[in-house]
């Protein structure tokens, strides 16, 4: 039998930076007196700025923020509710067959508007400002009654898309069959166009993302310069989607105000993250804003459900032209949780770190790359260190202590795993050491 050993992680929020050698940790860890305490009352120990206290976190991630409002609309539809607006980069190619195919990643921004469907019909409608005049409504897009078999021909795309829509759309001089769907994971809007002069082919056709402000409920949160985004966090099959809203203040702020659903349900009933100015500019007008907010994540634990406190810290920046005028705002985050414990390899326990370096919200990682975005830290030689040669990604084979290790069963809450020896003297009468 190969030789196993179990690990009992406890939350541990606010993990230092993996890649500086030498990262301290303390206090030691407790380990839990049983399963039902790790499995029930597993819960993370909020730090506040525990990023700025313990050196590093998470790598910074990018939160995409659309404006709810773009500028340039002149005319909408009238007497359509509820329109969601966006932004479609359209590539310069697909005005104009004619082009050289040296510039297809050349784009123009479209603005985009999003309806309801109408009563009886499931077909997405959307208006899609093709000419770039700023009008919604004179531009000709016809769709089918019902979307079209071709839509769903392609397999692979039909596996990963869902809500699909077909019909019509004029550009320039041709009429061009659409493809509209969206995704089944992330839930975003894609628009495919087919080729001028040719039928619809999923090979061909252009693929265009939909930028859309994630829906909200509440308009009254809303300004006309709102951008809004969204952070997923949690288990990879379902994460929950945590919106956000930006509203750019007047003049020179020096507080930023951000709307987060933190409990991902779609309400925005928790009051308002204040970011404070970390950043002035020469004249002291404010360019960046930094602040922390804790998002809750839900994981499947044994038939039930097990909540964890994420802690995040935030970073809004305001990009300006040579000339002084806003460009725009970026966001980041990162994350600042993680679990710490003890394993035994055979040697005695050993402190250890599981680390969410991506801050994804998943202790398992992304699938299919060369690297899970996870760290396991053991202190391998128990000098109250972590160095980079304790370090390893949990989703792939490693070697400590002259023997190949191998982690199985990883939770995706990061609870709980099993390590596995993978040398072939691994045999039956070995032992398995018990959980420290």
């Amino acid at each position: 039998m190969p030789l196993a050993v179990m690990a009992r992680f406890m939350p541990w929020c606010a993990a230092g930076a993996i890649g500086v050698a030498g990262c301290a940790h303390s206090p030691k860890p407790v380990p839990p007196k049983s399963d039902t305490a790790v499995r029930g009352a597993c819960h993370f120990e909020h730090m506040q700025n525990g990023a700025r206290q313990l050196r590093g976190g998470s790598f910074p991630a990018d939160v995409v923020l659309h404006a709810y409002f773009p500028g340039d609309i002149k005319r909408v539809p009238e007497r359509v509710w509820g329109l969601r607006f966006g932004i479609v980069r359209m590539p310069q190619a697909a005005f104009d067959s004619r082009t050289d195919s040296s510039v297809r990643g050349d784009v123009v921004p479209r603005v985009f508007a999003l309806g309801a469907p109408r009563e009886g019909s499931s077909q997405t409608r959307f208006w899609l400002d093709v000419d770039g005049d700023g009008d919604l409504t004179n531009d000709v897009i016809t769709p089918d009654a019902g979307a079209q078999a071709f839509a769903r021909s392609n397999q692979d795309v039909a596996s990963l898309l869902d809500g699909f829509a077909t019909g019509t759309m004029r550009v320039g001089e041709d009429a061009r069959q659409y493809v509209w769907a969206q995704h089944r994971g992330t839930g975003a809007h894609y628009l495919f166009l087919a080729r001028s002069g040719e039928a619809f082919d999923w090979q061909t056709a252009w693929a265009m993302h939909v930028e859309l402000a994630p829906q909200v409920d509440d308009d009254r949160l809303l300004r006309p310069s709102s951008l809004g985004g969204v952070i997923r966090v949690g288990p990879r099959e379902a994460p929950r989607a945590h919106m956000i809203i930006l509203t750019p203040p007047k003049g020179a702020a020096e507080e930023l105000l951000l709307h987060v659903d933190q409990n991902a349900d779609g309400r925005f009933d928790e009051r308002p993250i204040t970011l404070v100015c970390s950043e002035p500019r020469r004249d002291g007008a404010p360019v960046r804003w930094a602040g922390t907010c804790t998002l809750v994540a839900r994981f499947p634990s044994g038939g039930g459900e097990l909540v964890r406190l994420l802690d995040i810290s935030m970073d809004v920046r305001l990009a300006r032209s040579e000339a002084g005028g806003p460009v725009g705002y970026s966001l980041t985050y990162r994350g600042e949780w993680g679990r710490r414990g003890s394993v035994d390899l055979g040697a005695g326990p050993m402190d250890a770190l599981l680390f969410d370096e991506m801050a994804m919200g998943d202790y398992r990682g992304s699938q299919g790359g060369n690297d899970s975005g996870v760290r396991l830290l053991i202190d391998l030689d128990k000098d109250g260190k972590f160095s980079r040669g304790e370090a390893f990604d949990p989703s792939k084979p490693f070697k400590a202590l002259d023997a190949r290790w191998m982690v199985r069963d990883l939770e995706a809450s990061g609870a709980s795993f099993r390590l596995e020896r993978l040398d072939e003297k691994s045999g039956p009468g070995d032992a398995a050491p018990q959980p420290r």
